[in-house]
């Protein structure tokens, strides 16, 4: 019985170590090349500023007076406006690809909401993204909503 017993843990200890409990998970960060900055059109880029309490506020180009806020709600929130977005650059342009999302968190964001809105540009399929620092016009903007 006692060699019975030692073949099984044996085998337990083997089939533990050579197991793979789990893979990790990582999200692939595409860094930009060193040189001159590139110029987007105004027409072709969303800025999305991530807010305090998961309020989302975003514009299109450089119309920072027509900001308007949304969330991350599945049927209204910044998924639709990602895809409203890009359907506008394809129906104008007729490349989808050229949409540049600039993602701008606050001070009072959370980091979960910054997952979040990758989650989404991943959905969405948007391979052009940048995450830029928030500019005091529009914090001092951000305070007056």
């Amino acid at each position: 019985m006692t060699p019975m017993v030692d073949l099984g843990f044996l085998l337990i200890t083997f089939f533990m170590l050579t197991a793979m409990l789990a893979k990790p998970r990582t999200m692939n960060l595409v860094m930009p090349a060193d040189g001159p900055p590139m110029p987007i059109s105004s027409s072709k880029s969303l800025t999305v500023i991530l807010a305090d309490q998961h309020k989302v506020y975003y514009y299109e180009g450089e119309n920072i007076e027509q900001i308007q806020e949304t969330n991350f709600s599945p049927a209204k929130g910044i998924g639709e406006v990602l895809r409203w977005k890009k359907k506008l650059v394809a129906d104008k342009y007729g490349d989808a690809s050229s949409l540049m999302v600039i993602i701008k968190p606050t001070d009072q964001s959370v980091y979960k909401d910054y997952i979040d809105i990758m989650d989404e540009i991943s959905i969405n399929d948007i391979r052009k993204y940048a995450t830029v620092k928030i500019d005091s016009i529009e914090i001092a903007l951000l305070q007056n909503k």
